[in-house]
């Protein structure tokens, strides 16, 4: 509104400029300026005692709107704000915007804008010149101009381009020889051979030692100026009896001079910190023989004669396997046990008809053992399939078996044949066989009128069109409006629509309602509306305990909110119970049979174990007749092995998808489909479909029904 009327008072302050105003457009101007209180052209900004009247055309602080002070560097001009640039300074543009630049002297900006000197050019008087820093001279090289200190640069010493030799330095424009610094004990050499003179520490050089020239031999190093033989840190020095030459040697690890100098240990030893012991490599131990005291090394984890400790033998038919000796098998050999006496062997549980798959299951006549199952196998280009009503396994091309169309028993209806297993079929007349893309299934479509396959198969008209004459055309129902968005045209009531309440796009805030075009907010007869945090919402003040009494108003924790106050609910224990406290309150717990308060409040009974009488006592699963003992990741459990498909005929052995367990055994169980159902092929397998009132199987397999129409009877029907 405030806005609005600014503008309506800029509007003025400009009739008023330009001359006398007629008409009724005029006339309401005119009296918005009068309301303002303001002479034209200026217009009121602020509101009671701060209001204040100002041009917005020309004023810094309020340059177009109230409010809208321009930057430092900038001037309101006809209502916006400009750069303006101090005398001297030209106005650049770039991608950030204007700025002010001396042409002069800018080097980012020499001559005109955006002419940037080189490095080592400085802009004067409009043109980038090459520039030294004081005391430096300007020297030309092969890559150009370069600046040089000539006293003190040594690649320019004297002059531009005069190098020193190495080791040498430019002093006052000459060059001269020196040593490093930060060595007291450096001395300037001369080789004899060839007159150039180096740098040498006569203290520590072991080719000048003591004095230019000295070379100690090459066992010693020069120390303190004196050639002396020493070795390196950790190793002693050691002199040769026989010879009297000397040597090095670390005492605490070599084995010829182990604690002390010409002590060697013996062969099978090692010196250890300065001690010859007995050792093995790493991996083994060190153990003794009991009958002849001598040591010798074995790996405890692997060696059968030494197995977990010394001397620990595995008997003949085990490996010692991580220190323990267990029964072992070749690789890809499973160890199974005997159940009659116990004894253990191996088997090949992927190809063993006596133990397919688990120790002991053995695959029936005529089946061999495949991948740990046992199979039934057919030809080459045939399919094992199973009789549902005698469970009896035969062989069918699924590709052209009318009986068996693309899965075992999956029949074509009537009239239809199985190729490359599917049942194909044709179209009355007016209609075009198609083609899912997903499934390949076939189906007969209108291409004239079918919104789902307009004008061809799978073109499907989008939501709020309707195909006519083979083509999408956008149509509203009556009542409704044609709008539009980002991502196409849709319908909409705006007489109640609260996405698009008045008009389109228009949505109604959370908890809003649209009515006859406006959002409007209101709450049911015995509520109170309230103000939270993402508006208005509804709330029963007499029963919330959010808002008891009042918007708001929080019961604690235990309290319920009753006749609009908060009253506190403690547990109501029965005859049995105790009154316990929780991490979220108290509660009632049957301490006689509870097994997490077993006896008396969180007193909880061990995993296995039941309640009883108060006290924990250990409940081991009871089998009944037909079940079997079985151990799982959570403990023992009781198994129907005669029916359960996780557990067929023994422990463990799971039947494929599709099979049953039945007397113990995995047969596969296709669909049963009731009267009226016909056994269809799905991308997931075979289903039973409603032929009658399926609108996806209509009358047949994959007959889908038109947009529009019902599968009624086994006809698409309006």
């Amino acid at each position: 509104m405030t806005r609005n009327l600014m503008l309506a008072l800029f509007g003025a302050a400009a009739l008023v400029a330009c001359g006398p105003a007629s008409g009724p457009d005029a006339a309401g101007v005119e009296a918005a300026v009068r309301e303002s209180g303001c002479p034209a052209p200026q217009t009121k900004c602020g509101k009671g005692s701060t209001a204040y009247c100002v041009d917005l055309a020309t004023s810094t602080q309020d340059c177009g709107a109230c409010g809208a002070a321009c930057a430092a560097n900038q001037a309101c001009t006809s209502g916006t704000c400009q750069l303006v640039c101090p005398a001297g300074q030209s106005t650049c543009t770039d991608s950030t915007g204007p700025y002010c630049a001396s042409l002069l002297a800018d080097s980012q900006n020499c001559g005109a804008c955006g002419l940037a000197c080189q490095p080592g050019y400085a802009c004067s008087s409009g043109t980038c010149q090459f520039t030294c820093a004081a005391g430096d001279t300007a020297c030309n090289g092969p890559s150009g101009p370069y600046c040089a200190a000539l006293q003190a640069d040594p690649q320019n010493c004297g002059q531009c381009g005069l190098p020193c030799p190495p080791e040498y330095v430019c002093s006052s424009g000459t060059c001269q020889f020196t040593c490093p610094a930060g060595e007291s004990v450096w001395t300037v050499c001369t080789n004899f051979s060839t007159g150039a003179k180096y740098c040498a520490s006569l203290q520590s050089d072991a080719a000048n030692c003591g004095y230019c020239g000295a070379a100690c031999p090459a066992s010693n190093a020069c120390v303190n100026g004196r050639c002396e033989f020493t070795c390196p840190a950790g190793e002693t020095v050691c002199t040769n009896f026989s010879t009297g030459a000397k040597y090095c040697a670390s005492l605490q690890s070599d084995a010829a001079n182990c604690g002390y100098c010409g002590a060697a240990c013996p062969a099978s030893n090692a010196c250890v910190s300065g001690r010859c012991e007995f050792t093995c490599p790493a991996g083994e131990t060190v153990c003794t023989n009991p009958s002849t005291g001598s040591k010798y090394c074995a790996s405890l984890q692997s060696d059968a004669a030494n197995c977990g400790y010394c001397g620990a033998a595995c008997p003949a038919s085990d490996a010692c396997v991580s220190g323990r000796c267990e029964f072992s098998c070749p690789a890809g050999e499973t160890i199974c046990t005997n159940p009659s006496t116990g004894g253990k062997y191996c088997a090949s549980l992927q190809t063993d008809g006596a133990n397919c798959g688990f120790c002991g299951v053995a695959c029936p006549t005529s089946y061999a053992c495949v991948g740990g199952r046992c199979e039934f196998s057919c030809p080459a280009d045939q399919t094992i399939c199973t009789n549902p009503s005698t469970g009896a396994q035969y062989c069918a091309s699924l590709q052209t078996d009318n009986g068996n169309c693309g899965f075992c028993g999956v029949a074509c209806p009537t009239g239809y044949a199985c190729f490359a297993g599917r049942c194909e079929f044709a179209c009355p007349t007016g209609q075009t066989v198609c083609r899912d893309p997903s499934t390949y299934a076939q189906y007969c479509a209108s291409v004239q009128t079918d919104p789902q396959n307009c004008g061809t198969c799978g073109m499907t008209c989008p939501s709020g069109y309707a195909c006519s004459a083979g083509s999408c055309e956008f149509t509203c129902p009556t009542g409704q409006t044609t709008c539009s968005s980002t991502t196409g045209q849709y319908c909409a009531s705006l007489q109640n629509d609260p996405a698009n309440c008045g008009y389109c796009g228009s949505a109604c805030p959370t908890g809003f309602s649209c009515s006859s075009g406006r959002c409007d907010f209101s709450c049911p007869s015995g509520q109170s509306i309230c103000s939270g945090s993402t508006g208005p919402f509804c709330a029963s003040v007499q029963t919330d305990s959010a808002n008891c009494g009042s918007c708001g108003h929080v019961c604690p924790s235990g309290y319920a909110c009753s006749a609009g106050v908060c009253q506190y609910q403690p547990p109501t224990c029965t005859t049995g119970q105790m009154l316990c406290s929780g991490p979220t309150g108290p509660f009632c717990a049957s301490v006689q049979t509870d097994s997490g308060n077993c006896g008396s409040c969180g007193h909880v009974c061990p995993s296995g174990y039941a309640c009883s009488a108060g006290v924990c006592q250990y409940q081991p699963p009871t089998c009944t007749t037909g079940q079997m003992l079985c151990s799982g990741p959570t403990g023992p459990f009781c198994a129907s092995v005669q029916t359960d498909s996780a557990n067929c005929g023994s422990c463990g052995h799971v039947c494929p998808s599709g099979y049953a367990c039945s007397a113990g055994v995995c047969q596969y169980q296709p669909p049963t489909c009731t009267t009226g159902q016909l056994l269809c092929a799905g991308p997931t397998g075979p289903f039973c479909a409603s032929v009658e009132t399926d609108s996806g199987n209509c009358g047949a397999c994959g007959v889908i029904c038109p947009a529009g129409t019902t599968c009624q009877t086994g006809a698409c029907r309006p």
